[in-house]
């Protein structure tokens, strides 16, 4: 049931569960606040604006560089 749950689940939905996933492993990160923006900005519908919080706000998770790409790669690219 659950990959079937997975295929129609929305790609900003899909995103923001991976950033919550990361935030709550390591939840003392410095880059969790900022992964906690992203992932509600993207369950509201609010591309751009998660996109300007990410370029603006996000300067703690370019410092890890697996969340960066998992970021650059998702918000920038499948859901421009």
């Amino acid at each position: 049931m659950k990959k079937e749950e997975d295929k129609n689940q929305h790609p900003l939905e899909k995103l923001a569960d991976k950033l919550d996933e990361i935030q709550k492993a390591d939840p003392k990160a410095p880059h969790r606040v900022c992964l906690k923006k992203l992932a509600g900005h993207l369950r509201e519908g609010q591309v751009q604006t998660a996109k300007n919080v990410y370029e603006e706000e996000c300067d703690a998770i370019k410092k890890y560089p697996e969340v960066r790409e998992t970021i650059e790669k998702e918000l920038f690219k499948e859901i421009s």
